[in-house]
């Protein structure tokens, strides 16, 4: 049998090798606490923008196209469907209250209420071209929606301007912009920008840090070849991004790994004092 002191070197030992399995990702950083680990890869179409899942598909944006690619809950290939008037279909959500997707345009900024078959229920003029990305907030029946030149913005359903900010401006990049994500657990979003370097804001507008950077070794996989799309999902802490090639990388959101080694070694002082 192990003596006390022997299981608390073991603990130590695997709590360090946690933490440096974790910041292998050295392109990841903490915000808030929070930190990204790279979980999956996967290959979808090229030019894939923003995706949503609808509790059984995925629906994935095509950019400079007027289609959105379908692919079931393993991310295997269904089919396409076409929104007739689309010349390049980049922001798409799903709304779970409209049972409807939310899809926007690059080309002329409207924003058009769509059903699975493609039919188009309704729209929205958001009064000028170069949209990126976007997300739905059904808590409140609003749309957030990025520019490429810098700002983001909230509307309504309806159609009515509730609020902006200039992002780019707060950026320590400089970068522009191609997508967002809302995080309804900490009313914030997640902006992703053409550097591939993952932001996070809260929902006034203010910056709260960066969480994912392109300056890390080419030796380490990471969000490459033009980043596009992000999706957030609240339940289970999992974002996905997609690059212009077709990747897919999806991430879990963890508490900062220092936080876990602190937690752990606390345990383990906690149980050999006990002993």
């Amino acid at each position: 049998m192990h003596s006390p002191r022997s299981l608390s070197a073991l603990a130590v030992a695997s709590v360090f090798a946690l933490l440096s399995i974790l910041q292998c990702n050295a392109y990841a950083l903490s915000v808030n606490g929070r930190y990204l680990l790279k979980v999956d890869e996967t290959l979808l179409n090229t030019g894939s923008h923003d995706l949503d899942f609808d509790g059984s598909t995925w629906h994935v944006a095509q950019t400079l196209t007027g289609a959105w690619s379908t692919y079931d809950a393993s991310f295997g290939f269904l089919g396409e469907t076409s929104i007739s008037g689309v010349g390049d279909l980049r922001g798409l959500a799903y709304s779970s209250a409209l049972n409807q997707l939310v899809v926007l345009d690059q080309d002329t900024g409207i924003v058009r209420f769509v059903n699975p078959d493609g039919a188009v229920t309704g729209r929205i003029r958001t009064g000028a071209p170069a949209t990126e990305g976007m997300d739905i907030d059904d808590r409140d029946s609003t749309l957030w929606l990025t520019r490429f030149e810098g700002s983001v913005e909230k509307w309504s359903f309806s159609g009515e301007l509730l609020f902006s900010f200039d992002a780019r401006s707060l950026l320590p990049t400089n970068d522009e912009l191609q997508s967002v994500a809302v995080d309804p657990d900490t009313n914030g979003l997640f902006v992703f920008t053409n550097s591939d370097d993952l932001f996070e804001f809260s929902m006034d507008g203010t910056l709260r840090g960066q969480l994912l950077t392109d300056a890390f070794p080419s030796s380490l996989p990471g969000v490459r070849d033009n980043g596009l799309g992000i999706h957030y999902d609240a339940p289970s802490k999992t974002l996905r991004l997609t690059s212009q090639g077709g990747d897919l990388y999806t991430y879990a959101l963890i508490p900062e790994p220092s936080s876990v080694a602190l937690a752990l070694l606390t345990l383990v002082s906690l149980a050999t004092f006990r002993h």
